[in-house]
């Protein structure tokens, strides 16, 4: 069952309003911790020698990040790309929502 079902979203994900954000390759991070250091938002999280992550509602796009990426693993995308790529798997999720009750 889809998630997106079950909590009563909108089927077309495009109708949620896209911006353009950082989103960091996290394969290819290597925790310099330069992006986040440089960050003027605070929008990118993760510690030393660990893999990075993009708060992308804090993200405005300015691109520092990019400029100071040691090995490019920061790229520029449209949040609708996430949207539309994220899978929702009800049933590999360690929290189950109970549809019966409407409770976590």
């Amino acid at each position: 069952m889809e998630i997106k079902k079950i909590l009563s979203m909108k089927s077309n994900i495009s109708e949620i309003n896209s911006k353009n954000i950082a989103f960091i390759e996290e394969n290819n991070c290597i925790g310099c911790n330069k992006c986040a250091q440089i960050c003027p938002v605070q929008a990118i999280v993760g510690f030393v020698r660990t893999t990075h992550t993009v708060i992308s509602n804090q993200c405005t796009n300015c691109n520092l990040c990019i400029d100071y990426c040691p090995v490019n693993c920061i790229k520029i995308i449209s949040s609708n790309i996430l949207m539309n790529n994220f899978e929702w798997n009800v049933n590999n999720t360690l929290v189950k929502l109970n549809v019966i009750c409407n409770e976590i």
